[in-house]
């Protein structure tokens, strides 16, 4: 598979535009080199959503008050 054929693939799987798929940057990765992340981060892998949620609707409150 190349580049072309991954934004393809990827584009037909989530309704997006090759364009858009590929201005994303998606790449092939090698399997081989297991220590690669090209988006290093300290979190835990997850995102919790009831408290991403909880978060903004603290943020709506405090600015109305």
């Amino acid at each position: 598979m190349n580049a072309s054929d991954l934004a393809t693939a990827v584009a037909a799987a989530t309704g997006e535009s090759r364009r858009t798929i590929q201005a994303r940057g998606f790449s092939l990765a090698d399997p081989l080199r297991t220590d690669f992340d090209p988006e290093p981060y300290g979190g835990s892998g997850y995102l919790d959503w009831d408290e991403v949620d909880e978060r903004r609707r603290s943020a709506t409150v405090v600015r109305q008050a």
